[in-house]
């Protein structure tokens, strides 16, 4: 059978017991069947090895677990057993996640993260004596940017589609970010700044999509370029996302990031 690629807006990920891909195009995540896998093995460059395949079948609600958003309200696909290996491999022909365009397309290989294991800052301040023993060094700078990098993270999820938003991070990090060492001193500060300042417009009811993004755009400003990570887990399904450099979580804690498996990296 002829050698299929994932097209270029297609990522993947393999969990404990599933294969999950996200099309970011269509703002979809799709699981996987077990007779899925084994067809998918067969025609599609770099799938992931057989002894990822004897998973059950996934089926993915419409609202995720634990609160936490998929990337935008659309309904969720749903890989279902019952629906024939050969038939899958059509439609996602037909839908564009498979390509024979090696130009627009690309080997079914899921990203490498490392193992999140430090938190880059924390501000407890409920653990404090006084507020301003935990308070940051706060800039007008800071306030300005943090205004600026919020009202956009939410203006483009509002009425971008999600593609054309990670387009364009990933489009800015390449642009300025070339050879560009991470300096986590510098970051912290920053960090720290955005999560003093994160209670003026954030509430505990915001999404962890539009906390991140607001992240990302903020430390933009500053010429620090972590990753932004989306990850799911199954069983029951969730996705989440979060900004990582290396081992370190800037916006989340580590125990909390392992139960998801990252999908992309932006």
């Amino acid at each position: 059978m002829s050698q299929y690629l994932l097209a270029s807006h297609v990522y993947l990920c393999v969990t404990d017991d599933h294969v999950v891909l996200l099309d970011l195009k269509r703002d979809k995540y799709l699981g996987v069947s077990r007779g899925q896998m084994k067809a998918l093995a067969t025609c599609v460059k770099g799938w992931p090895a057989a002894e990822q395949q004897d998973a059950p079948t996934l089926t993915l609600p419409r609202e995720t677990g634990e609160g936490k958003e998929s990337l935008t309200p659309s309904p969720v696909s749903r890989g279902r057993a019952g629906v024939g290996a050969d038939s899958f491999v059509s439609k996602m022909l037909d839908t564009g996640m498979l390509t024979g365009d090696a130009s627009n397309g690309k080997e079914a290989l899921p990203i490498a993260m490392p193992r999140p294991q430090i938190t880059l800052t924390a501000l407890d301040l409920a653990g404090a004596k006084d507020l301003f023993d935990m308070r940051p060094v706060i800039t007008p700078g800071h306030i300005i940017n943090f205004m600026r990098a919020t009202f956009v993270a939410r203006a483009v999820l509002k009425w971008r589609p999600i593609a054309a938003v990670v387009a364009k991070v990933g489009a800015r990090k390449a642009r300025r970010n070339a050879a560009r060492v991470l300096d986590f001193d510098v970051a912290r500060k920053h960090v720290a700044a955005f999560v003093y300042l994160r209670p003026l417009l954030f509430t505990t009811k915001d999404k962890c999509l539009a906390d991140s993004l607001a992240l990302v755009n903020f430390l933009a400003y500053y010429r620090v370029f972590p990753a932004w990570v989306f990850g799911v887990q199954t069983g029951p399904f969730a996705a989440h996302c979060w900004v990582q450099a290396g081992e370190v979580v800037f916006n989340d804690t580590p125990d909390h990031v392992r139960r998801y498996t990252p999908i992309l990296a932006v």
